[in-house]
């Protein structure tokens, strides 16, 4: 447990250094370490669902609700809209 635990901390590190795409989990445990992965989840895509303009800019570069990961170009959104993590 504690072996997952700590190769996740460092997949979060290394997460926004790459440059190609990004699977929701990572990105949500960037913004809500904190939070296990389900909650942290739901608590991202309800962001993105409440905020019209991020919602419209994220799928104006292909972004669906039922996507499992993140292009670079939509992490940068997330970034523009959120700050960073």
């Amino acid at each position: 447990m504690i072996m997952h635990y700590h190769k996740r901390i460092l997949s979060r590190r290394r997460l926004l250094n790459r440059e190609e795409h990004y699977t929701k989990i990572q990105i949500a445990l960037q913004y809500l370490p904190e939070l296990d992965p389900d909650t942290a989840m739901r608590t991202l895509r309800r962001w993105i669902q409440q905020d019209t303009a991020l919602n419209t800019a994220l799928c104006r570069e292909g972004y669906t609700p039922r996507q499992r990961h993140f292009t670079a170009r939509q992490v940068n959104i997330l970034r523009e809209y959120l700050g960073d993590p």
